[in-house]
């Protein structure tokens, strides 16, 4: 769901693991979300734990002394909206290819620019979603109040 993984609600057994043809991908791993039309191909996520793939996550290992995965997943996500572009495949259902996830060009800044930038966005979306967070708050505050409004004025308790 577009940032970084911690655990999964689903799980795989050593016996069904061992019996099919999923893998676990290592901790730091970006994965990359190939099946399940609109709403879904694209999907990115940076795992924080060895996890379990299938053939519908295209996992990407980082050379660390190439690229860092927390900056590979903020320009995949920058990436999200074009990934639909290139997706084949019947129309309720599309999906994109390994090959297509492959040949994505993304940018290589040297690894200082790297690191600099993806603290940067850590901050900013750290900030924003603080933001989000007290508009929430505002807005349930809000409705409370309506709620409350609205029984007053039905009880006969405010006049209007």
């Amino acid at each position: 769901n577009d940032g970084l993984v911690y655990d999964s609600s689903e799980k795989i057994t050593e016996l069904a693991l061992s019996m099919s043809a999923c893998s676990i991908m290592p901790t730091g791993t970006v994965c990359v979300a190939m099946y399940g039309g609109a709403g879904t191909i694209g999907k990115c996520g940076l795992l924080m734990t060895p996890c379990a793939t299938n053939q519908a996550v295209c996992s990407i290992i980082c050379n660390s002394n190439v690229i860092l995965p927390k900056f590979l997943l903020n320009q995949l996500l920058a990436l999200k909206p074009y990934w639909m572009k290139y997706a084949v495949g019947t129309r309720k259902d599309p999906n994109i290819s390994q090959d297509t996830v492959a040949r994505m060009k993304v940018l290589i800044p040297p690894l200082s620019e790297q690191k600099e930038i993806a603290a940067y966005l850590d901050a900013k979306c750290a900030e924003i979603d603080g933001l989000i967070a007290k508009k929430e708050q505002l807005v349930k505050e809000l409705e409370s109040y309506k709620k409350s409004l609205i029984y007053e004025v039905v009880t006969g308790k405010r006049e209007v």
